[in-house]
């Protein structure tokens, strides 16, 4: 039994949604790091400024 054209696509399709899906929640991921930094770098610049005060 060899392997049609269809097969191969079908298994492409597959791995490129799993790659997209990866990617994405990669970059969620990510944002949400980011997000943490500046929640800290704010914090510190508040306590910081209180400080001052």
């Amino acid at each position: 039994m060899g392997i049609c054209s269809h097969d191969v696509y079908k298994a492409t399709r597959v791995s490129l949604k799993l790659k997209a899906q990866n990617s994405i929640h990669m970059q969620r991921w990510h944002e949400k790091g980011k997000l943490e930094e500046q929640i800290i770098f704010l914090t510190d610049v508040l306590e910081r400024t209180l400080e001052q005060a």
